[in-house]
C-alpha cells in the first residue's frame, strides 16, 4: 500500500490557480523554448496551452512568459523571472508536503 495525493492552489472563488498540470506547461516551455513544443509534449493544442497560460497570467496579475518573435535562433518563448520563481516555490512546497504526507502515512499505516 502507498499514499498518493494531488496538490493545487485555488483562489477565493475555488478556481484553480496553480497545480501540477499548469506547472508542467511552464516547465516544458522552459525546456523546449516554445509553447508549440510544450503543447506537443503534452498532446495539447497550441490554443489550449496558450489559453491556460493566459488564464494563469490573469490570476497572478503578471506576465509569466516572454514571447520572442522573428527569425533566427532567438525566437521562441521564455519564462519571466516571476514564473521561474513561482516554479521554484511550487516545487519546494510540493517536496515538503510530500515528505510530511509520507512520514504521516508511514507512522499511521506502516509503523505498527
Amino acid at each position: 500500500m502507498k499514499v498518493r495525493y494531488k496538490l493545487w492552489f485555488e483562489d477565493g472563488q475555488g478556481v484553480q490557480v496553480l497545480g501540477e498540470g499548469l506547472v508542467r506547461i511552464l516547465e516544458l516551455i522552459e525546456e523546449r523554448g516554445s509553447i508549440v513544443g510544450a503543447a506537443k509534449d503534452l498532446k495539447m493544442s497550441y490554443r489550449a496551452c496558450w489559453g491556460k497560460i493566459k488564464d494563469m497570467e490573469r490570476r497572478f496579475e503578471k506576465p509569466l512568459i516572454e514571447p520572442h518573435v522573428g527569425g533566427g535562433k532567438n525566437r521562441g518563448t521564455v519564462l519571466t523571472d516571476e514564473a521561474r520563481k513561482l516554479l521554484q516555490q511550487y516545487r519546494l512546497f510540493d517536496k515538503e508536503v510530500s515528505e510530511i504526507i509520507h512520514n504521516l502515512f508511514h507512522r499511521h499505516f506502516q509503523g505498527k
